[in-house]
């Protein structure tokens, strides 16, 4: 059952991130409206139901597009479309850099948060270091970016539980890259019949099985040789 709704500041904005964070009852969310010139950033308090904040966005306002946490809930990375990285601690922003010319469809900590990657809607995998900041390490091309009028897809990626591989949806196939060997292709996991729209790794196995999720439906285990 529903347990109880939240509804941001501004109305009629659409919800295109959420994160919760795993220390605290708290969760931020970020809206913007159809035509993506509004945007808003906001804390929640789950247990109160109470908006705690809205956070600002410098240095200039966009909306974000992707969020995650650290293990303990003390950084907060985003993505946003105007392609820059920004980092929050204690709900305070306290750097940011242009990662793209594009916007930023996902971002994740690395295992051991020293670092970010970033995919683009220009097609762009990029690993940056946070100290010092805005020092970018890899930066490869997985896929041709699509026309502007075309939603995307195959952009999110997942890191395994050792924070050796990365897995990418890549148009039609699922892409297993080495981190160690500077986000080099490792295995191109087998055509899905679809467009891939979700990856993950399947936990309990480590590296061992990969979880991909297609437009057409399908959701597929595939262990890795």
């Amino acid at each position: 059952k529903i347990t109880y709704e939240l509804s941001h500041p501004t109305e009629n904005l659409r919800i295109i991130s959420l994160a919760s964070n795993v220390m605290c009852t708290h969760l931020v969310s970020s809206g913007t409206d159809k035509e993506q010139t509004v945007s808003e950033f906001v804390v929640w308090d789950c247990k109160t139901r109470e908006c705690l904040q809205v956070l600002e966005i410098t240095p200039l306002p966009s909306p974000i597009t992707s969020t995650h946490f650290n293990h303990n809930g003390n950084l907060l990375v985003c993505g946003a479309m105007d392609g820059m990285i920004r980092v929050y601690a204690d709900y305070q922003c306290i750097m940011g850099w242009q990662a793209s010319s594009s916007a930023i469809h996902t971002v994740k900590f690395s295992v051991d948060e020293n670092t970010v990657f970033a995919f683009c809607k220009d097609g762009s995998l990029s690993q940056w270091r946070l100290y010092p900041m805005s020092q970018c390490l890899y930066n490869v091309t997985i896929v041709e970016a699509p026309p502007q009028n075309v939603q995307h897809y195959g952009r999110d990626i997942a890191l395994d539980s050792e924070g050796k591989y990365l897995l990418v949806g890549r148009g039609f196939q699922a892409v297993v890259y080495s981190i160690e060997n500077g986000l080099e292709e490792d295995s191109v996991l087998p055509s899905q019949g679809s467009k891939v729209s979700c990856v993950d790794w399947h936990v309990p196995y480590s590296t061992r099985l990969c979880l991909t999720a297609t437009n057409s439906g399908i959701a597929r285990i595939i262990g890795l040789l």
